[in-house]
């Protein structure tokens, strides 16, 4: 079985520091792209004691962490692996490429990190532009070409931290703060819930992203913020079916629908039944 002696290794960046706020700096340990020659091989499992940040670049492979949870990596995502978090890489695609980041992040107060835990996300636009942007100079190789890769990797690495403020702030790990922005969620929605109210629109309200919010509320919830919502309508739909004589018309309006063939397509898939069927079930026993 043949290891990293298969991949071309290019570290860009070591030991580099990042001072992103006055109590909390970035610490890079490393920086490298990895190309897989072809070979097939599998790096065994593994942790260490600080975060790795991996951007497939092209082709595809998977991750298998210590629960067992397999993952499958390719072009478009990225993944950040948390400190002694045991993991492997396998089945890695013959034209596999990637980018890897391995950091650790220095504060002034002690935060508990948690094993066994990663963050795997789409890219969004602003992250794709910098990889782009990064490959053109990778490989065409112009006259002080490392250097421009180094800020292309450093803003990449800071634009996937912005985005998950619990790995630098740490609220991910307090629970009153999830429990703040979780409390403060839920009373907006049910408050609102007659209006045509979004995921965008509720994380605006907390001023956190749609990601950032989602993460902590499904955490909690065990459902999207989007499902929530709509789960929320149909519950206000019942209690006008039982309790009123409004027609549905007027219900979809007052429960954020506005459209009453989406209120009924949406009811019959949540309950399974029409609201006319339901209005004649339990409205009798009303």
């Amino acid at each position: 079985m043949d290891f990293a002696n298969s991949f071309d290794n290019y570290d860009f960046i070591k030991l580099g520091e990042l001072k992103i706020s006055s109590d909390t700096k970035i610490v890079i340990l490393y920086a490298r792209f990895m190309h897989n020659s072809g070979k097939p091989w599998t790096l065994e499992a593994h942790s260490h004691p600080f975060y790795e940040l991996h951007f497939p670049l092209n082709g595809s492979c998977n991750l298998v962490l210590q629960n067992y949870k397999t993952l499958t990596l390719s072009t478009h995502n990225h993944i950040l692996i948390y400190p002694n978090t045991n993991h492997k890489f396998t089945h890695f695609s013959d034209d596999f490429f990637r980018l890897s980041i391995a950091f650790d992040i220095q504060r002034n107060d002690d935060i508990l990190i948690e094993s066994d835990k990663y963050i795997l996300e789409t890219s969004d636009e602003m992250i794709e532009q910098q990889l782009c942007s990064m490959l053109d100079e990778y490989h065409v190789k112009h006259l002080g070409y490392k250097n421009v890769v180094n800020l292309y990797i450093q803003a990449a690495l800071i634009e996937v931290l912005r985005s998950c403020p619990e790995v630098i702030h740490g609220d991910g790990d307090r629970p009153d703060t999830a429990q703040k922005t979780l409390n403060t969620t839920l009373q907006f929605i049910r408050n609102n819930i007659s209006l045509n109210i979004t995921t965008e629109d509720v994380a605006r309200h907390v001023n956190l992203s749609s990601r950032q919010l989602n993460r902590i509320f499904e955490s909690n919830m065990n459902m999207t913020i989007s499902e929530f919502i709509r789960n929320e309508r149909i519950l206000r739909v019942r209690e006008h079916l039982k309790k009123t004589n409004l027609s549905l018309h007027e219900i979809a309006i007052l429960t954020g629908f506005n459209d009453e063939y989406i209120l009924c397509k949406t009811f019959k898939k949540i309950t399974g039944i029409t609201p006319g069927k339901y209005r004649a079930k339990y409205k009798k026993k009303g």
